[in-house]
């Protein structure tokens, strides 16, 4: 027989039932406009009902239904309300999707803010602004879609949304704010339209699986920390419109491996490239005038550098712990070699310090140990040890600075007046030259302690007589006149020859024995462009060499530009197709892609909506159409 519950049994049960589902409410509008909320602590949900603005919330006063943060499940929102009010939702983590009624035009900062359980966003068209950290912290937010009613995206608004795989930027946004994307690890690629003028300090820092992305050129500057950390960026191609680096703007890019800065750029800030460890050339033009303070500092793959006779101030620690750096040419137009400038270049192998210069730090080439001959022409003493000394005649005074030094080799300057007391204190010499035609005066122990029977004293013709009484000459061993032609400064090895024969190019020297250094950077060697974008090819390349040789002086500086006969571009390294010409090509999602070459430009056919193309041209070479 069934049993049938009581009366008295289901008023108990309706009655605990609702004794469990408590539901709160109260006012949320502006001004004390007509906004309701209702929260059902059994359900989870928020209700708000009514019209007009929701009112704002901060640090000294929360929204209402705060103290419930943590239960929020779902928030249902009325087609009549305006604007969501600043930090409305923060840290509704429990709390997985959201709808925006179209009749908001604003949303409040850090109004999702920590709203962890987020993982899509749709921002309808009415909405105009969304002001900062709107949805900073949103660690499962995956995409978002921005409407064209929106101009800016605000300070930091998507800041470590670390789950954010793509985002769609329209072409009505012209600036995005300080810290937009920043650590937005999950982000790949992104392309911003050619509307925006202005990036913001921070703006992509530590998105470190970022790998590509195409600025337009709109953009004039790249400010602070705009890329810094961004690990995964290997290539990254600047519009000739900008015109400055800023600070830590590519700092710890550590994917990078060459870059290219446009003739454009007049200044490289404070710590632009530091730490970008594998980059192994970069192209500084003539236009730059200064290397900002640990520019390439803890670039330890950096093996060439080819600083410009425009730049005119090297500062601190420009080049440090740049391990791999071979040489170090300083142009003439170098006035200011700052402090550790090139502190631990220990593959450094020779130096010169132009006639120019007239401010240099004592720690400026402290730990170049490979350094084996320095043409020294200013009036501060090197900090490294090295095996040969040459100073310029521009030195009168040599003050106590290479005691101890592992020199074999020392020529001094025509004009030299004065040595002061240990300036050469034990400093192994085997030769020592003397190019002026009277002595200098000396002070006491010059050479130290040092046993030079076995050394050699080279002086003008005419005056060993005269140096084999005087002390401290006559402890040489031998003492013999100098050839004629003797110099304070080595020759300059020939500068080189580069010719392009429409293959390939080549690089000769009139200097026997002399290797040559190269460098060559395309102007278009990869870009990011959306399905609908043409790209023009320059086809243009920057090739620049200088010459070394035992003995001599670097060479100066020669370069060439080499502009192709026509656009050769590969795809995925495998594809090439030439101008005038259409291929299709098989995409691995079974798609079907077209590319179309005409007059210069590429153009994209049937590409699926948003996709990212990467197109490359050929590594560093030029080709030219068969016949």
């Amino acid at each position: 027989m069934k049993r049938i519950p009581s009366l008295f049994t289901l008023l108990a049960l309706f009655t605990s039932l609702s004794v469990n589902a408590e539901i709160l409410n109260g006012s949320c509008g502006k001004d004390g406009n007509h906004l309701i909320w209702t929260f059902n602590t059994e359900n989870g949900l928020l209700n708000i009902e009514g019209s007009g603005e929701m009112a704002n919330y901060d640090d000294d006063t929360d929204a209402p239904w705060y103290s419930e943060h943590a239960s929020i499940l779902k928030i249902s929102l009325p087609d009549g309300i305006t604007r969501i009010g600043s930090n409305a939702f923060i840290q509704c983590s429990g709390l997985t999707s959201i709808t925006i009624p179209t009749s908001v035009t604003d949303i409040g900062e850090s109004a999702f803010w920590f709203c962890e359980g987020l993982t899509e966003v749709t921002i309808p068209s009415s909405v105009t602004n969304i002001e900062k950290l709107a949805f900073a912290k949103c660690k499962e937010l995956q995409s978002v879609t921005l409407p064209t009613s929106i101009t800016e995206i605000g300070e930091s608004v998507f800041e470590d949304c670390t789950s954010l795989t793509s985002i769609s930027i329209p072409e009505s946004v012209t600036h995005i704010g300080e810290g937009a994307f920043r650590g937005c690890n999950s982000l790949t690629s992104i392309a911003l339209p050619n509307s925006i003028t202005y990036l913001g300090r921070s703006a992509f820092s530590s998105c470190e699986n970022l790998s590509s992305i195409h600025l337009p050129h709109s953009i004039t500057s790249i400010e602070p920390f705009t890329f810094d950390d961004c690990k995964s960026l290997t290539s990254i191609t600047l519009p000739a419109s900008i015109t400055t680096i800023g600070s830590c703007a590519f700092s710890g890019c550590t994917g990078l491996t060459s870059f290219s800065i446009p003739d454009s750029i007049t200044s490289i800030g404070v710590k632009a490239f530091s730490f970008c460890s594998g980059l192994t050339s970069i192209h500084i033009p003539e236009s730059v005038t200064s290397i900002g303070e640990s520019a390439f500092s803890g670039c330890s793959g950096l093996r060439s550098v080819t600083i410009p006779t425009s730049v005119t101030d090297i500062e601190g620690y420009a080049f440090y712990l740049c391990s791999k750096l071979t040489s170090a040419t300083i142009p003439s137009s170098v006035k200011k070699i700052g402090n550790s400038a090139f502190y631990f270049c220990s593959d450094v192998t020779s130096v010169t310090i132009p006639h120019s210069v007239t401010s240099i730090s004592s720690t400026s080439f402290i730990g170049c140990s490979k350094v084996k001959s320095l043409f020294y022409n200013s009036f501060l003493q090197p900090d490294f040890q090295c095996e040969e000394l040459y100073i310029g005649d521009s030195i009168s005074v040599i003050s106590t600075g290479f005691n101890n030094a592992l020199l074999r080799k020392v020529v001094l300057g025509k004009n030299i007046e004065l040595i002061e007391a240990k300036a050469f204190s034990n400093a192994h010499i085997e030769a020592f030259t003397l190019t002026g035609e009277e002595p200098p005066a000396t002070e006491s122990g010059i050479f130290g302690t040092q046993n030079l029977a076995n050394a050699t004293l080279y002086v003008p013709e005419g005056k060993v007589d005269v140096y084999q009484t005087l002390a401290p000459w006559n402890q040489f061993g031998k003492i013999v006149a100098a050839d004629s032609h003797v110099s304070t400064d080595p020759t300059f090895c020939e500068v080189p020859t580069i010719t392009y024969t429409g293959s390939s190019i080549k690089f000769s020297c009139a200097t026997e024995g002399a290797m040559i250094h190269y460098t060559i950077t395309p102007a278009d060697f990869r870009q990011g462009v959306t399905a609908s974008d043409s790209i023009p090819l320059s086809g243009l390349y920057q090739v620049t060499a200088y010459a070394m040789a035992e003995g001599k002086k670097q060479s100066e500086t020669a370069s060439l530009q080499i502009k192709c006969a026509a656009n050769v571009v590969e795809v995925h390294d495998t594809l090439y197709i030439y101008d005038d010409s259409k291929t299709n090509i098989q995409l691995p999602t079974g798609a079907t892609i077209t590319l179309l070459v005409k007059d210069g430009d590429i153009f994209i056919e049937n590409a699926p909506l948003n996709s990212l193309i990467s197109i490359y041209t050929v590594k560093a070479k030029c080709m030219r159409l068969p016949g």
